[in-house]
């Protein structure tokens, strides 16, 4: 059952890793650049303003709760399990596994409410430069955010994996026992 529950909070975690990627893709594919008609160009407005007021950040804070929930399904469903089970030291080292799954989901939080803030900020220069009628300046700013979002992205992708590495570990040294 703690093996079930953990594999949703994983599994919610990939979930809002997905979402961020994609809502960070949007806001880098945005096109400021009026045309003819202005059709598209307002769509893209629409869609720079909603970034620029936190219109993406509900989804990011779900992230929250999980850290608190992987560290609660070791406290109330594995620990006591794993001490009547195991010996000692297997039960240490599971302990060990669960307490860096609750670290690096820690780290992914913090990684994601990072991204969130920047995303909001650097849409908000940017709807700013709209407002001034300075189109090109927008778009460009935009463009050069691909280069800022570089090293979180590095960040969150490297945690992602880990997690899903220390979730590979957990499901073979229960696999053992």
């Amino acid at each position: 059952m703690a093996a079930q529950k953990l594999q949703i909070v994983l599994f919610e975690l990939g979930k809002i890793h997905a979402i961020l990627f994609q809502t960070v893709n949007d806001y880098l594919s945005l096109w400021l650049i009026p045309d003819e008609k202005n059709v598209k160009f307002h769509e893209e407005e629409i869609k720079l303003r909603s970034f620029a007021s936190g219109g993406h950040e509900a989804e990011m804070r779900k992230a929250k709760g999980d850290c608190a929930k992987i560290w609660s399904i070791y406290a109330a469903y594995l620990q006591p399990w794993f001490s009547r089970v195991l010996h000692p030291e297997e039960a240490d080292e599971l302990s060990r596994l669960f307490r860096e799954l609750s670290d690096i989901d820690s780290i992914m939080v913090d990684a994601i409410q990072a991204t969130s803030n920047w995303l909001r900020e650097e849409a908000s220069v940017a709807f700013g430069l709209i407002q001034d009628s300075n189109y090109l300046g927008a778009d460009e700013y935009v463009r050069r955010g691909w280069e800022k979002w570089q090293p979180s992205a590095k960040i969150i992708r490297d945690n992602m994996n880990r997690l899903y590495d220390l979730e590979a570990s957990f499901i073979n040294a229960t696999r053992a026992i």
